[in-house]
């Protein structure tokens, strides 16, 4: 049972605390935009954040909301149910939950960049066992009792041509990134669960999907979040900073990274020197701890 706000599912119960990991924090961050289609949802042992994409039409037939923060609900809604089904099987119902919408709202699908899209990332806590699941540009990240961490899946690079192309020519234009290279942007969209995943209710979305279990044996932490807290950079071909983001967790939260980040992307309102679609990307994160290491 859940109380529901505009972006965000609770439980009505706190998490078990006879469950390995517990709730440290959660972040939900609407950016520069006019929509935050970033969700999340906190379920008894189920932990999800989604990045909806926005259309590339920005007319939205009459609906209030955009095609991806309703594509974001529905799989925010729909990983986070008490299920015994494993979160492949939550990720495939969400996905053709996706697709029914689309059909009643009448979306054509023969323009695959305006269908609705989301990426996800969700785990499941199940004693000592970590469930997980993942596509897209939401990851997971584990970090150990040595202090190591990792991701369980590499970051999704299909932006990098786009953010490439708006460094070389950003500082000559005065129109925006989406409106400079809005057929660069719409190919990249035409790609989804050809080159990279998201789910948009095709089929093909499910062999993007990447799943597995993890012993919760020496894992201290667990971050799931989106693409909007990814540490800024001046290079679209830099690996994602993975240590900055573990530094940053580790010595101030969340919200400490998010500050990072926004207070470097407040200096580059143009999204040139730091080449991005906007100021500000909304932002979906959540932390789990052990639970036997919490202060009381």
């Amino acid at each position: 049972m859940y109380l529901a706000s505009e972006n965000s599912l609770q439980p009505i119960k706190s998490t078990s605390r006879s469950s390995a990991f517990v709730l440290k924090e959660a972040l939900l961050e609407q950016g520069s935009g006019s929509v935050n289609e970033d969700t999340m949802a906190i379920g008894e042992d189920c932990y999800v954040v989604c990045d909806g994409a926005t259309t590339i039409s920005h007319g939205q037939g009459g609906r209030e909301k955009s095609g991806g923060l309703l594509a974001a609900s529905i799989a925010a809604r729909v990983l986070s149910q008490n299920s015994s089904l494993p979160l492949f099987e939550l990720a495939k119902r969400a996905n053709s939950e996706i697709f029914q919408a689309m059909d009643q709202a009448g979306v054509d699908f023969g323009a695959r960049e305006n269908l609705w899209s989301t990426s996800f990332a969700a785990v499941r806590v199940n004693g000592e066992t970590i469930e997980w699941c993942q596509t897209g540009d939401c990851l997971i990240m584990l970090i150990y009792d040595d202090g190591t961490g990792k991701l369980v899946t590499p970051p999704s690079d299909h932006d990098r041509e786009t953010l490439r192309q708006w460094k070389q020519v950003g500082t000559n234009v005065h129109t925006t990134i989406h409106e400079t290279l809005t057929e660069q942007i719409a190919a990249v969209r035409r790609k989804m669960n050809v080159s990279y995943g998201a789910l948009n209710g095709e089929t093909e979305a499910l062999e993007y999907i990447a799943t597995g279990r993890e012993k919760a044996t020496q894992i201290n932490d667990i971050l799931l979040f989106s693409d909007g807290l990814f540490p800024t950079s001046e290079d679209p071909d830099k690996p994602l900073n993975t240590s900055l983001i573990q530094d940053f967790y580790s010595a101030l939260g969340l919200v400490g990274l998010l500050g990072h980040n926004r207070s470097i992307q407040q200096t580059d309102p143009r999204c040139c020197r730091y080449p991005r679609f906007k100021m500000y990307d909304d932002v979906s994160a959540i932390a789990l701890t052990r639970s036997d290491r919490l202060i009381r």
